[in-house]
């Protein structure tokens, strides 16, 4: 997303009611929900109860957008935000991913997009180990790209899983194929940026 894109959508989620929250409201609050969500989900999936699996991961996503929003409409940026909200999404998307391979009939699509988000988050932890007085290069244009069609294909996948259907099974599959595609390019923007 471009920087004026991701302006007009920090406006929105904030006059929509982001506004409205008192001031000393952390945005990392948002980023502890969705953390906690995640063994909801995970819940819901294991005794598939579809809906409210979908239910539950819409929220969590919705999280995710609202921490990075009203962290930089208020002001509230910070590193320990800038360091949980990307392992947030890592342990989100890895483990619904593995959840749903015991549904989805191809579930080699899945474990792609697992496999390449683990790589991106082992990659960041190893950049921080070695490189302890710098900071870890922010998500790409890519990289949130890819976070936005991993969202869309589980939600493809979890409608699918609810109402089935071979066209709902096709566009998951193309959602999930286009996730991994993007994760191997962000992979190798990540690298560039800590080769630089």
């Amino acid at each position: 997303m471009s920087i004026w894109g991701q302006k007009k959508m920090d406006d929105l989620w904030y006059g929509l009611g982001l506004r409205f929250l008192p001031k000393n409201f952390s945005p990392n609050i948002f980023t502890f929900i969705r953390l906690a969500l995640i063994p909801v989900i995970l819940y819901f999936i294991a005794v598939a109860n579809f809906s409210f699996a979908l239910i539950s991961f819409i929220l969590a996503a919705l999280c995710d957008a609202l921490d990075g929003s009203l962290a930089r409409k208020t002001g509230q940026l910070s590193d320990w935000g800038a360091f949980l909200d990307p392992i947030a999404d890592k342990f989100l998307i890895i483990l619904l991913a593995m959840f749903l391979m015991y549904y989805y009939p191809w579930p080699l699509l899945l474990f792609f997009v697992l496999f390449f988000d683990f790589l991106t988050g082992a990659l960041g932890l190893g950049f921080l180990v070695v490189f302890r007085d710098r900071t870890i290069p922010s998500a790409n244009i890519v990289g949130k790209a890819k976070m936005v069609v991993e969202v869309a294909a589980i939600v493809a996948v979890l409608i699918w899983l609810l109402v089935g259907g071979q066209l709902l099974l096709v566009v998951s599959a193309v959602f999930l194929a286009a996730a991994a595609l993007l994760g191997y390019f962000s992979i190798l923007g990540y690298i560039w940026e800590v080769y630089k």
